[in-house]
C-alpha cells in the first residue's frame, strides 16, 4: 500500500539524486496542473458567483438606506405636525411650563433669598432625588408624552396597517415626548440651581435626576396612553379627563407631592445627621433607587414595549 509514495520518500531521504530531482519536479508539475484546474473550473465561477451576490446585497442595502432614511424623515415630520394643535399648545404651556414656574417663584422669591452655594457633595444624593421627585410631579397625564399616541386620531390605525414595526414608530413618538419634557424640567431646574446659587456639581446632579425621573414617568404614561387611547376626540381635554379626570390628577400631584417631600426631608435629615456617613448612606439610596428603577423598566419592557416587538 505504500508502493506509490516510496518515490517521495526517497526525495526526501536522498534529494540531491536525479530519480529525486524528477520526482520533485513531477510534483511540482501536478501541483500546478491541479491549481490550474481548481481555479478555472471552481474557484473562477465561485468568485463569479460571490460578486453577483455582493452586487445584490450592496444595491439592496442601498435601496434600503435611502427609504428607511426617507421613512425616518417622514415620520418625523409628522410627529411634529401633531404639536400644532393650539389647544394642545396652550395646555402644555399652562400644566407643564407656566404652573411649575409659579410655584417655584413663589418658594425662591417669598422674601428671603436662599444661598446654597457653600454645600458640599455629600448632598449629591439629595439633589439627585429631588429632581426626580420634582420630574414624576411635573409628568402627568397632562403632559405631552401622556397623549403623543392619541394625537394620531384615526391614523393610528393607517400607521399600525403600514409594513413598519410598530414598536418602531412608537419608539420614535416616545422620545420625542420624552425629550421635549426633559427640556421643560431642564429649563426649570437652571432657573432654581442660579436662584438658589448651588455649586455646578449639584446643579448636574438634579439634572441627572430629572432626567431619569422624567423617563420612568414617561414610560408610565406612554403606556397608560396606549391602553386608553383615543381616537374620536374632538377636545383635548377629553384626553387629560381620562382614567380618573380632574380628580384622578389632582389626587395623583397630591400623593406624588407628598412623597417626594417626605422622601426629600427625610433623606436631608440623615446626611446633615450624619454628615460623617454621607458617602455610604448616598451609595445606599442610590442603589434602591437602581434596583427598583431597574425593576420598573424591566416590568414596562416586559409588559409593553417586548410585546409590540
Amino acid at each position: 500500500m505504500l508502493t506509490p509514495f516510496l518515490p517521495v520518500y526517497k526525495a526526501f531521504m536522498t534529494p540531491l539524486t536525479l530519480e529525486s530531482v524528477l520526482t520533485w519536479a513531477g510534483l511540482i508539475v501536478a501541483l500546478l496542473v491541479v491549481l490550474t484546474l481548481t481555479w478555472h473550473f471552481v474557484l473562477l465561477h465561485l468568485v463569479e458567483q460571490l460578486t453577483q451576490v455582493n452586487t445584490v446585497l450592496t444595491a439592496n442595502r442601498q435601496r434600503r438606506h435611502p427609504r428607511q432614511h426617507n421613512l425616518n424623515k417622514i415620520l418625523r415630520s409628522y410627529q411634529w405636525q401633531l404639536l400644532k394643535e393650539p389647544s394642545l399648545a396652550l395646555q402644555l404651556f399652562t400644566n407643564s411650563i407656566l404652573l411649575p414656574m409659579i410655584l417655584v417663584g413663589s418658594v425662591l422669591f417669598s422674601g428671603s433669598r436662599a444661598n446654597w452655594s457653600q454645600l458640599s457633595l455629600n448632598w449629591v444624593g439629595v439633589w439627585f432625588v429631588a429632581g426626580m421627585a420634582g420630574a414624576i410631579i411635573n409628568v402627568n397625564q397632562t403632559s405631552l408624552v401622556g397623549n403623543l399616541i392619541s394625537l394620531d386620531k384615526m391614523n393610528f390605525d393607517f400607521v399600525s396597517a403600514l409594513p413598519i414595526p410598530l414598536a418602531r414608530y412608537l419608539r420614535q413618538k416616545f422620545y420625542l415626548g420624552y425629550w421635549f419634557q426633559v427640556a421643560i424640567n431642564a429649563t426649570i431646574a437652571l432657573v432654581i440651581g442660579i436662584a438658589v446659587h448651588a455649586p455646578l456639581v449639584l446643579d448636574v446632579a438634579l439634572i441627572l435626576g430629572i432626567a431619569w425621573g422624567t423617563y420612568l414617568a414617561a414610560q408610565h404614561y406612554f403606556k397608560r396612553d396606549y391602553q386608553l387611547r383615543m381616537t374620536n376626540w374632538t377636545n383635548v381635554t377629553q384626553l387629560f379627563n381620562r382614567g380618573g379626570g380632574n380628580f384622578g390628577l389632582l389626587l395623583n400631584l397630591l400623593v406624588c407631592s407628598v412623597i417626594g417631600m417626605i422622601v426629600i426631608v427625610s433623606y436631608s435629615v440623615l446626611i446633615y445627621s450624619f454628615a460623617a456617613s454621607a458617602v455610604w448612606i448616598n451609595v445606599i439610596v442610590l442603589l434602591v433607587l437602581a434596583l427598583a428603577s431597574g425593576a420598573l423598566v424591566w416590568y414596562n419592557h416586559r409588559t409593553f414595549w417586548r410585546r409590540l416587538d
